[in-house]
């Protein structure tokens, strides 16, 4: 894997034009994906973003409280 990388990453250095690059960095209209959430998946993480809000308040609280003594 690592020397393919090496090797495309050569190949653009020398000659970005190269006819195996060509399309390469194009997106086609069939690579977008649109999802879709049901109700109950929005709810979901709506209340996922909450706890982790919460969390993170609760961790704030604590270090401020730890730190400013």
């Amino acid at each position: 894997m690592l020397a393919c990388c090496i090797i495309h990453n050569h190949i653009m250095g020398v000659d970005p034009n190269d006819l195996l690059n060509k399309g390469l960095y194009e997106e086609s209209e069939s690579n977008f994906i649109i999802l879709t959430l049901t109700e109950r998946e929005e709810r979901e993480e709506e209340e996922n973003g909450l706890l982790r809000e919460e969390i993170a308040q609760t961790m704030w609280t604590d270090y401020m409280a730890r730190n400013i003594r």
